[in-house]
């Protein structure tokens, strides 16, 4: 926003002042807002958006041919989507997969692509051109793309769920912040190069764990004395995989 500022005399000064607007996040579910972003809310687990969003798109720019299966298991797990042809839009590069998303969204995905080694960038969402290019492939996401799938969206919104039905806020509390861990161990892993190979099994039990407990303790049987033992039962087990991963990690160091 540009302001002409005006004297008291009626004229004009040549300076100009410029005012930024402040950006902040907002839970879709339970309203919070939040000056940095975050994948979930750290209150309720719900989706977070932009107040202002800087609508942008992700193109790969390259992929390493050596690494081609494992460019479309990583696709393939972050879309969720097992039916799209990633091999040959891999073939197109450069390849306009992400359009008309918010930066931090496509922010999240840059970072987990560039450690599987593909190149990507962002730049402002521009008009599609009336023609298409031969050489252009259609987008994954053509508006609004999710962020990253780094667990099945099933198990997610089973952690979502589960946290609606827990009337007790002290207990619910809890809960969020096993989840947020969780994820903030699975973000890692899928943005440091080889994580999410070296460390598969991680993921996977984290998965499980997460969804044995939504089963386990339904708003119906959740009984705090049981359910804080279960949450303390994952606490343990998120330290002894974060303990795992950096001795593995060292080891591997010290082999360089």
């Amino acid at each position: 926003m540009n302001i002409r500022v005006r004297t008291s005399s009626g004229r004009t000064k040549p300076e100009t002042v410029k005012i930024r607007e402040k950006i902040f996040y907002a839970c879709q579910d339970c309203k919070n807002r939040y000056y940095d972003h975050h994948i979930l809310c750290p209150q309720c687990l719900g989706m977070v958006s932009t107040s202002s969003p800087q609508v942008s798109d992700l193109t790969i720019i390259s992929s390493p041919e050596t690494r081609s299966n494992e460019s479309v298991e990583l696709l393939q797990t972050l879309s969720g989507n097992q039916d799209f042809d990633f091999r040959k839009a891999l073939k197109s590069l450069p390849w306009k997969c992400i359009r008309k998303t918010d930066r931090p969204v496509l922010q999240h995905w840059k970072e987990c692509l560039e450690a599987e080694g593909l190149d990507c960038e962002i730049a402002p969402a521009l008009e599609e051109p009336k023609r298409r290019s031969g050489k252009m492939y259609l987008p994954l996401f053509k508006d609004y793309a999710p962020l990253p799938a780094f667990l099945p969206a099933a198990t997610t919104e089973e952690a979502k769920q589960f946290s609606r039905s827990i009337e007790n806020a002290a207990v619910r509390m809890r809960w969020v912040e096993i989840v947020l861990k969780s994820f903030t161990l699975l973000e890692e892993l899928f943005k440091q190069r080889s994580g999410r190979i070296l460390f598969y099994d991680i993921i996977f039990r984290i998965d499980h764990q997460i969804h044995e407990t939504t089963v386990d303790f339904s708003s119906a049987r959740l009984k705090d004395a049981l359910f804080e033992k279960r949450i303390s039962k994952l606490r343990e087990s998120l330290q002894q995989w974060e303990s795992e991963i950096k001795a593995v990690r060292e080891s591997i160091e010290e082999q360089l």
